[in-house]
């Protein structure tokens, strides 16, 4: 009974947006597998996107677009895949141009709060600086405390890569 009172507000509500004449050119999806579907392809959308508002938006953005493609669906056909198949249409596209506007965004622009996107770098200096600032302490200790932590720490690396230690390191202060 629900389904049917869905059926009836689907039809005012296109015939408002289309107008009768458009309604009358068209063939008309059948209703009853129409409303039967909306719970799937809810569930389809939650998983889609992780979000439940995304997923009504989706769900309502697929129904939007299969009406107005429906002069595209065959009867006869199975109305739930061809609407599972706009459902990911849509939501590859919307992925597509999130992405594309994402590559877009201009780091020194002012975003809408007015402060610019700030990405933190390390800077290539300091690196080596640190590096110079170790091997001058390294070369300070003693030949054999050299040896220890040298070996120690190409062990340490040896194990991290899952290969056998590589003792053949020679240190040349």
């Amino acid at each position: 009974m629900a389904a049917a009172a869905i059926a009836r507000g689907l039809d005012a509500a296109f015939a408002r947006i289309a107008g009768p004449s458009v309604m009358s050119v068209d063939p008309p999806l059948p209703h009853p597998d129409l409303v039967a579907a909306i719970p799937r392809l809810r569930r389809y959308a939650r998983v889609l996107t992780g979000d439940a508002t995304r997923a009504d938006d989706l769900v309502q953005e697929t129904l939007a677009r299969g009406w107005e493609k429906r002069r595209l669906w065959a009867a006869g056909t199975d109305l739930r895949a061809w609407l599972f198949t706009i459902m990911h249409n849509v939501f590859v596209n919307q992925r597509a141009t999130n992405m594309r506007d994402a590559q877009n965004v201009s780091l020194d622009g002012d975003g809408e709060s007015g402060t610019a996107w700030q990405l933190p770098v390390r800077a290539p200096q300091q690196a080596h600086v640190e590096l110079v600032e170790v091997l001058r302490e390294l070369s300070r200790l003693p030949r054999e405390q050299r040896e220890v932590l040298v070996l120690a720490r190409q062990s340490r690396k040896c194990a991290t890569r899952r290969s056998p230690p590589c003792w053949r390191f020679r240190w040349e202060p």
